[in-house]
């Protein structure tokens, strides 16, 4: 009697796990999206002596409430996401050693995107000349 009730639980359970092993229709990311921070006057890379480098909060549109991605630019100012969604993008740098600015309504299109965003950074030191 135990062997049969173990056997008519065990019989749906596998029924069960074989029914979710369908394939889903998702697509995975189609774009990537590259390029550098620089400084609006001088065009020079806006490079940053944090750790893990600055963030960017991408923030996918077409959705009620979107979740911000958070995306790491390099130490040398320099960023690259390989695994993009082709999508309308609003953008919020924070973290960083620049003024804080936000870019809506931004279009990554399928496949490669570089972009360049031009920023003014909190300092900017030209010629030093340390003597003694």
């Amino acid at each position: 009697m135990k062997k049969i009730s173990y056997i008519i639980i065990l019989i749906p359970c596998l029924l069960f796990a074989l029914a979710s092993f369908e394939i889903d229709n998702y697509e995975g990311p189609n774009a990537s999206f590259f390029g550098a921070i620089k400084d609006a006057a001088t065009g020079e890379l806006v490079g940053t002596e944090l750790r893990s480098g600055s963030i960017i909060r991408a923030f996918e549109q077409g959705f009620e409430t979107p979740a911000a991605r958070t995306w790491l630019i390099m130490n040398t100012g320099e960023f690259r996401n390989n695994m993009v969604f082709a999508a309308r993008y609003d953008f919020e740098f924070s973290s960083c050693n620049l003024f804080p600015f936000t870019v809506e309504d931004f279009e990554i299109k399928p496949g490669d995107n570089e972009h360049d965003f031009m920023v003014t950074p909190y300092i900017r030191i030209k010629n030093a000349n340390i003597t003694h």
